[in-house]
């Protein structure tokens, strides 16, 4: 009875305890199980080759937008993402990461770079020139497997589908009117950014009257000298009506567009738009200031892209050309507002930005795996296992915008450990056989930037305990189902105890595997109140299915119990 509720105590303090203690007790399990496993050889790994290389996705936004998904268009100025898949035969639980995996132009190249993640089987086709072109490329891996893919780089297209939103009932003659041009996605929601650069707004056909000017990017001025009474005008097809009210008076005296004072760096990235940019702010110089914003023109999407290019404040980040002081990125600002009579803004400004090319010059962290190493260190592995190598570097004065954050890993013993794939942002290792290796990692922007680390790789085993599939599929999952185990087996020899009649065994099963199914699914429940912690119903299953293990266990024994005991009862 003692040792029974003791199980059960024990069971329920643990569901109720925090996460991460309940992940120590669990780690602990789990260093038993493994201990044990590790106790017979493991098999040598055999390195298995792939067989055969394939498209497994594409994140081009066109591409969705089609009916035909295979036209693979890519838009100039914009950035598509494939995800290969390596195929391997169908025995390769000791397969090795893929030794090579790169991409190379096959037909055209002008427009459009690549850039290879070795480590995650990606392929980013960036594209930057300004002409449309027919391209394919070559992905290789392994042991001489490849595949192509071929794409369009097309011009962005106008909307399709979408709709004028805030334009107001009545605009006075001689006065400017804004309105906001909302881009419908029929593929779920996107972001204004994402949207105008994918969709070529100034693109749409517009059809107004005389007089009456429309912009699509959202702004309308109407002339002091239109009739006033109904007017309409049509964008990409769609017709929209206003009044037009009678002119007073001159309500503009704009001299000029006042802009702040750059703050930020443009970083030179060809990849990335993660960093910070340049931001400025702009307002109108003038005696009687309009509200009506400005727009952000001129700014060469295959380079760099805007955030807010409405407005009074702008952001710009993302240099994604080769660039110098002498190729800068002319950003030109127009008003809304145009000039009586003309198509020419009331008011422009011209801005110069240059790029900068932000060199690593120190290393910030190095990781192998999951964990943290510094210069000189040492990481531990198992044959048969693979690990990537990650290194975030700083540029000067601790900036974050480097341009090239690539690394280039070797090997001094590859035969012990070697290098998976081509220089890259994040390559894995994989290690072979017993021995030790000493890896150097170099930036390839700033070689002389480099840090290393020893590698030593002990013999394969069966289980690898910081393995995290082990650790979340075994450790939790054995802990629980051997607890329930030994609680439904305890629990049945308690009832079987006390009601000490073997033709009563149906209630022994009955009041154990209740109190198992109640025990299951309290303390699940209990877990909503423990930190870090929450219930489960595939947890609730591994309970019951481990209690339902200890009561097979018993019965099985209990029955063979009786049966000895009746043979000698026959004989005597």
């Amino acid at each position: 009875m003692a040792l029974y509720g003791l199980a059960a105590t024990f069971t329920v303090v643990e569901s109720a305890l925090p996460g991460d203690v309940s992940s120590t007790q669990s780690s602990f399990i789990g260093n038993v199980l493994a201990w044990f496993a590790n106790l017979f050889p493991a098999a040598e790994p055999t390195p298995v080759h792939p067989t055969g290389i394939r498209l497994l996705s594409s994140s081009s936004y066109l591409d969705a937008l089609e009916d035909d998904p295979s036209s693979n268009q890519l838009c100039l100025g914009t950035t598509s993402m494939l995800t290969f898949e390596l195929d391997y035969p169908a025995s390769s639980e000791d397969t090795y990461e893929y030794a090579s995996f790169r991409a190379e132009a096959v037909k055209g190249g002008e427009n459009f770079s690549l850039v290879v993640d070795p480590s995650s089987l990606v392929v980013r086709i960036v594209s930057h020139g300004e002409a449309a072109e027919d391209c394919e490329i070559a992905v290789y891996g392994d042991e001489g497997v490849s595949t192509t893919y071929s794409f369009d780089i097309v011009p962005r297209p106008a909307p399709v589908s979408f709709e004028l939103e805030s334009l107001r009932s009545s605009v006075q003659a001689g006065t400017a009117a804004s309105f906001d041009l909302v881009i419908e996605d029929s593929i779920g929601e996107r972001s204004d950014y994402e949207l105008r650069r994918y969709f070529d707004v100034s693109a749409l056909e517009i059809e107004s009257e005389e007089g009456i000017h429309v912009d699509p990017r959202g702004s309308l001025f109407v002339e002091s000298g239109v009739t006033p009474g109904s007017h309409s005008f049509a964008i990409g097809g769609k017709s929209y009506s206003f009044d037009v009210t009678s002119p007073i008076g001159v309500h503009y005296d704009v001299d000029g567009i006042a802009l702040s004072e750059v703050e930020g760096e443009l970083a030179l990235n060809d990849y990335d738009y993660g960093q910070s940019g340049v931001s400025f702010a702009a307002s109108y110089v003038g005696t009687s200031v309009p509200e009506e914003g400005l727009f952000l023109l001129s700014l060469d999407e295959m380079k760099a892209r805007a955030v807010d290019p409405s407005g009074s404040s702008f952001n710009v980040k993302g240099y994604r050309k080769e660039a110098s002081e002498e190729d800068p990125l002319l950003i030109r600002l127009e008003s809304a507002l145009l000039k009586e009579g003309t198509n020419e803004p009331l008011a422009s400004a011209t801005l110069s930005l240059t790029s900068k090319e932000v060199l690593p010059v120190s290393i910030e962290s190095l990781r192998v795996g999951n964990a943290p190493l510094t210069d000189g260190g040492q990481f531990k592995a198992n044959a048969g296992s693979s690990a990537s190598v990650a290194v975030s570097f700083l540029g000067a004065n601790g900036s974050e915008n480097v341009y090239d954050r690539s690394i280039a890993l070797v090997s001094s013993n590859p035969d012990v450990a070697s290098v998976s794939g081509s220089p890259s942002l994040s390559p894995r290792i994989s290690f072979h056989k017993e021995g030790s290796a000493l890896f150097t990692v170099t930036s390839r922007a700033n070689p002389s930037l480099e840090v290393s680390f020893e590698v030593s790789v002990e013999g394969a085993v069966n289980v690898d305990p910081e393995d995290e599939d082990f650790a979340i599929g075994v450790r939790k999952n054995i802990g629980h189902l051997s607890l329930f185990a030994f609680l439904g087996g305890i629990g049945a020899l308690f009832f079987a105890l006390y009601f000490g009649d073997p033709r009563k065994a149906y209630l022994t099963v009955a009041f154990s595997g209740g109190i198992a199914a109640i025990l299951a699914f309290l303390t699940e429940g209990i877990q909503m109140l423990a930190p870090m912690r929450g219930p489960s119903l595939v947890d609730v299953g591994i309970n019951l299915a481990g209690a339902f293990i200890g009561l097979l266990a018993f019965l099985l024994v209990y029955g063979i119990v009786l049966l000895i005991k009746s043979r000698r009862d026959r004989k005597g």
